[in-house]
């Protein structure tokens, strides 16, 4: 598989998250960012989402997150 095009800020942006105690501490969030022709997504708890064009519905990406959060057990 090819390796994703990740912008400079998303990846310093997910370093910030996997840094920050609070947001490891078994809570999720949804964290969307813009990439090179792509809109990239991510939980706080580090797992990453399949990649969507900009003029795809990100409904695919809430019910894939929505799924993870309600089914992933506290840290």
């Amino acid at each position: 598989m090819a390796e994703q095009l990740v912008s400079p800020q998303v990846e310093e942006l997910a370093r910030e998250l996997e840094a920050d105690p609070e947001l490891r501490s078994g809570r999720h969030m949804l964290v969307i960012a813009e990439g090179d022709c792509q809109v990239l997504s991510m939980c706080s708890c580090g797992l990453s989402f399949p990649a969507v064009r900009p003029d795809v519905s990100l409904d695919a990406v809430f019910s894939v997150y929505e799924r993870h959060a309600m089914t992933s057990k506290a840290v």
